[in-house]
């Protein structure tokens, strides 16, 4: 590039040509062998990517009479244990304060950070590693005349790093990638993880507009996921269906069909969450259909899970729950059994609205307490209730600031 740096190398290249094509000032590579090539993608904060400075114009004016040269056809491309580093500015949100943006580079250089973020001249880089590349391609098709590129997968394994280890140990991948000036995509595509089997389709925007995933699971391991979530347990998987959907302010995730296991524990059912964060306004989560049933899930479990989620106690839940509608209006029909590891088991039965923004709200809510343990309540509550004891069983209707409970208590 510009600055003198390496593009691209490696070891050995040896490739095979179509002379006669040569002739016709046509460029026809019939294979290309890559023994141990390293690409690197850069971008400094403030500059241009490195590729960039190898496409210089040819400086002869530019005419629509002129015939235009085709693009080389390549076909037979082999990688031997390849590696590829992706190198992007990044910089904290700059709608931040201060104080809150030097937070926010200290987490992101921090021994716990997920992504491998460096500090560079004029600031900071994102880096992803991608290493151990064997691929066959028996097809690399060029955009020419509407057609996007086209890249037939043929085999492909590698172990890919975008955030800190664990790596994603693909053992296998095919399917055939497309991009355009906008966006790249492929459809059908069918990974082999160690112990997981995955398809689906995909689409990923450039200058953010967009992407959309579909991917199919059956089986799924939760260690070959560990790279999302190290805290995920070793044991366990099942099977379940993903789609994510981002797109301006908005983001969608959903999980369906989904069937998972780890020790005693199950997860079954279905849920959509979607997130809109306006870029002047506040963020807002609607929940569009959640249906779960658990069995045995602790909340040990449940938090290596979902880290974001906090319970302040430790016990196993089991049974059914069905939400649906926004944060500050959400639709709930649950039945859920806790038992608490210090207090004893509670079953509750909930259906009406509950609001959980702002200042808590109800409307026509109906609680069955099946017992409620008070030391499990005021646990939960910490220190806006002083310490209880006993059991609550009864019935509560409420609705805004009225309520009706018959209880019976021991």
């Amino acid at each position: 590039d510009s600055a003198a740096h390496p593009l691209f190398s490696a070891r050995r290249v040896r490739l095979r040509y179509a002379f006669r094509a040569a002739l016709h000032r046509r460029i026809v590579i019939e294979s290309l062998v890559l023994d141990t090539p390293s690409m690197l993608f850069d971008k400094q904060p403030g500059a241009r990517w490195n590729f960039q400075a190898l496409m210089r114009p040819s400086g002869a004016p530019a005419t629509d009479t002129a015939p235009r040269r085709p693009p080389p056809e390549l076909s037979n491309v082999t990688i031997h244990s390849g590696q590829f580093i992706w190198r992007r500015p990044w910089h904290p949100d700059s709608a931040l304060p201060a104080d809150r943006r030097d937070a926010a580079i200290a987490a992101a250089l921090g021994a716990t950070a997920r992504s491998r973020t460096e500090r560079v001249p004029g600031g900071f880089q994102r880096v992803l590693y991608y290493h151990d590349i064997d691929a066959s391609l028996p097809e690399v098709r060029l955009a020419q005349a509407g057609r996007p590129t086209a890249v037939r997968i043929a085999a492909l394994s590698m172990l890919a790093e975008p955030y800190h280890p664990p790596a994603i140990d693909i053992r296998s991948l095919v399917g055939t990638l497309y991009a355009s000036k906008d966006s790249l995509w492929w459809t059908g595509a069918r990974m082999v993880l160690p112990a997981s089997r995955v398809t689906g389709d995909g689409r990923i925007g450039f200058n953010r507009s967009g992407v959309t995933l579909h991917l199919a699971g059956a089986p799924v391991a939760l260690a070959d996921f560990r790279w999302l979530n190290p805290r995920m347990p070793a044991e366990g998987g099942g099977r379940l269906v993903y789609d994510m959907r981002v797109h301006g302010d908005t983001a969608e995730y959903t999980v369906a069909n989904a069937d998972l296991r780890s020790g005693g524990a199950t997860v079954e059912g279905d849920a959509t969450i979607a997130r809109i964060h306006p870029a002047a306004g506040r963020s807002t989560v609607l929940v569009r259909g959640a249906d779960v049933t658990v069995s045995r899930l602790s909340t040990e479990l449940l938090h290596r899970l979902v880290p974001s989620v906090a319970i302040p106690r430790r016990g196993v839940f089991d049974r059914h729950v069905a939400m649906d509608g926004s944060l500050d209006s959400l639709r709930v029909d649950g039945d859920v059994r806790f038992a608490d590891a210090r207090a004893g088991t509670s079953r509750l039965t909930a259906r009406g609205v509950v609001g959980l923004t702002g200042g808590r709200s109800v409307r026509d809510l109906d609680l069955r307490l099946l017992p409620l343990q008070l030391a499990t309540l005021s646990g939960a509550a910490g220190a806006r209730l002083p310490p209880l004891r006993g059991t609550v069983t009864g019935r509560l209707h409420a609705d805004g600031a009225r309520a009706l409970f018959q209880r019976e208590r021991r």
